[in-house]
């Protein structure tokens, strides 16, 4: 946990979609079911720093996680801890709408407060925390607007059911350092062109774009 702690590259995402928030699925174990990951689905606005973009995740994003370990928590708080798939009291899986994960509550005061908190309905999102691996995202920019692909996580550390969501379908997002690097890598020539996906480059085809460009890019994307 510590370890990832120090992680700067860490992201949050938030899902508040009916679909996608914890329900109660058995009254007897206390398990709760929800959606952290919702696939092919295009995110209202999210703001970073300033800037602000769209996202989507691609269905394949998930192959390239190699740790089956998942962590239940409520409000990403370790203290919080509500399941972990090493004990067997998480589980999670795959469908049509995305990942899902399945957790039987912990007796105890945490795990009777979310248990009464989802079956009344307070607790409205489902939420969960990742980082991408290199070239697992694409960079476009459409009608002024910045739009984000993942197409390869590098990791899904956990995810759990949230109380306080920053706002409908989006996060408060951790933006990579190397993300805003490829997003100036955008060269604008006609606004009217098609979307112009971004890959990787050297950095002598960085040092090309001159500064007005730049200048126009971050005008964009504030």
């Amino acid at each position: 946990m510590e370890l990832r702690k120090q992680d700067n590259n860490i992201e949050t995402r938030f899902f508040t979609a009916p679909e996608t928030r914890a329900k109660v699925v058995n009254e007897q174990t206390r398990t709760i079911r929800g959606y952290g990951i919702v696939f092919n689905s295009e995110s209202a606005i999210l703001y970073e720093r300033g800037r602000k973009f769209r996202e989507v995740i691609r269905p394949e994003a998930v192959n390239s996680v190699t740790s089956k370990r998942r962590l239940c928590m409520h409000n990403h708080k370790s203290e919080r801890l509500l399941g972990n798939t090493n004990a067997g009291t998480m589980r999670t899986g795959t469908d049509s709408i995305g990942e899902w994960y399945e957790t039987d509550l912990p007796e105890g005061p945490t795990g009777t407060d979310v248990f009464e908190s989802i079956k009344r309905g307070d607790t409205e999102g489902s939420s969960f925390q990742f980082t991408v691996a290199e070239g697992g995202e694409k960079w476009s920019v459409r009608d002024g607007m910045a739009y984000r692909e993942i197409t390869k996580f590098e990791e899904i550390y956990e995810m759990g059911p949230v109380s306080e969501p920053a706002y409908p379908g989006t996060a408060s997002a951790g933006l990579s350092a190397r993300s805003l690097e490829m997003l100036l890598m955008i060269k604008i020539e006609d606004k009217e062109e098609e979307p112009e996906e971004m890959e990787p480059e050297s950095d002598m085809a960085r040092n090309l774009i001159n500064d007005q460009e730049i200048e126009v890019i971050q005008m964009m994307i504030l």
